[in-house]
């Protein structure tokens, strides 16, 4: 264990057994809290008793009132200029320059069919929420598309005529081509939160940092987070159950708009495919109080057009998808 003080200079390792501990890492059933945990004592992002990790995180921000805000963002370094003068930016307002396209291709994940482990990322690390190391692919025009990770953003990027959902997911793809295609599922308060995002929310909600175990493999006290310390727990993921809630409701798998554009975060990287899912999925209230508390305002405003199309899966012309190869993209 790093017992380093949260203004520590170097790490002091010290043999001890650390686990990291989130109701979700045992799938069918949450794992108890230790006695000692305080019920919201990290959140992952807040400070701890006024201890916070010093991690390597971002150097901007979603913030409108500082220098490292949205509107900063093509200045903050050379490579990120796109961000200020691109033309085929993301997110966007889809309400003009819609086609109408018939034959777009029905969409659908192919992957396990049994609960996998899956990394949550804090907004420590990428100023929002973030799911890695996902599992499953789609084929689209006979290109496999690779499923790679997953960010949350509240509320959601894109509009619809103006129109602002509760919250945004976006699961990026690694295309065999070289494309990078970006699929968004959209969030609406409701009775309900979708069985997928289940285990997801548990995590984010409940991880609490990591305790001490003694010998007898009982929890002894809660441990805050130390200097440098990982904070990157895993979490129990069903890639067959993400398909049957976004892509089956309101039939979604065949009710969607694409276009042109790019990531909607530094270094905003143009030349990504995005799938905007026309219904939202539910979630309730409580539970999106809990990722706003986790990660604040992480939306960047809206993108202006240039002219750009945007395709539905009504009827009409076809032109395909839109993005020429670029290297792929992580988040």
């Amino acid at each position: 264990v790093n017992e380093a003080s949260s203004d520590a200079t170097q790490n002091n390792w010290q043999a001890n057994s650390v686990y990291y501990q989130s109701p979700a890492a045992v799938y069918g059933a949450p794992a108890p809290l230790p006695p000692m945990a305080p019920s919201m004592g990290y959140l992952l992002h807040v400070k701890a008793w006024g201890a916070q990790p010093e991690v390597d995180g971002e150097d901007w921000s979603y913030s409108r009132h500082t220098k490292k805000g949205p509107k900063h963002w093509g200045m903050l370094k050379g490579a990120w200029g796109v961000c200020y003068n691109g033309h085929n930016q993301s997110p966007i307002n889809v309400e003009l320059n819609v086609k109408r396209n018939d034959k777009l291709e029905p969409l659908a994940w192919v992957g396990p069919t049994a609960p996998y482990e899956a990394v949550l990322v804090s907004p420590l690390y990428k100023n929002l929420l973030v799911a890695q190391k996902l599992k499953g692919k789609m084929t689209i025009d006979d290109v496999d598309f690779h499923l790679k990770s997953f960010s949350v953003h509240t509320p959601a990027e894109h509009r619809f005529q103006g129109r602002q959902y509760d919250g945004e997911i976006q699961f990026l793809h690694h295309g065999d081509n070289g494309v990078t295609m970006i699929l968004s599922g959209f969030l609406s308060v409701g009775p309900a939160t979708a069985p997928s995002l289940a285990n997801f929310i548990n995590a984010v909600t409940w991880f609490e940092g990591t305790y001490n175990m003694d010998a007898t493999t009982q929890y002894s006290a809660y441990m805050p987070p130390r200097y440098k310390e990982d904070i990157k727990p895993y979490f129990w993921f069903s890639t067959s159950q993400l398909a049957e809630d976004f892509l089956g409701t309101g039939m979604n798998y065949a009710n969607y708009y694409t276009y042109y554009g790019s990531l909607t975060r530094p270094p905003c990287t143009e030349g990504v495919t995005w799938i905007l899912l026309k219904n939202p999925l539910s979630i309730t209230a409580e539970d999106h109080a809990n990722l706003v508390q986790m990660q604040g305002h992480t939306a960047r405003p809206t993108q202006e057009m240039h002219n750009r199309e945007v395709y539905d899966t009504g009827t009409g012309r076809s032109l395909g998808f839109q993005s020429p190869a670029r290297p792929s993209i992580d988040f």
